[in-house]
């Protein structure tokens, strides 16, 4: 996901703005969903047929089945500390992604942002 947020940080407008792209991004996004959920329930180690089940609805509907699969497995205290985990770590890998852009301007880097 960190991934899809330097592409389109860095990348030129005119390749981001395909319709190819945003399909890419949405399958890459929906494939690391679906791999983490995976890892996840087996970590907590849930029967094979509801680890198949929560990575298959986390792969087609990723929007909707991590805030289902997290308040499952961790009620909703450990959902909403899980969920505060992940936008901390978003807001990190962002700040770094400017900070990087900004020093790379200074030193004439051409950079599209």
């Amino acid at each position: 996901m960190i991934l899809i947020l330097v592409m389109l940080v860095f990348l030129p407008d005119s390749l981001t703005d395909k319709p190819w792209f945003t399909i890419v991004c949405r399958l890459a996004f929906s494939l690391t969903t679906a791999l983490w959920v995976a890892a996840d329930a087996q970590a907590h180690r849930f029967a094979e047929e509801r680890v198949k089940l929560y990575t298959a609805f986390s792969g087609g509907l990723p929007e909707l089945a991590v805030p289902v699969y997290l308040v499952k497995s961790r009620g909703w205290k450990g959902a909403a500390n899980t969920s505060l985990r992940f936008a901390v770590i978003v807001f990190i890998a962002a700040s770094a992604i400017i900070l990087l852009g900004s020093v790379a301007k200074l030193l004439g880097i051409s950079v599209p942002l």
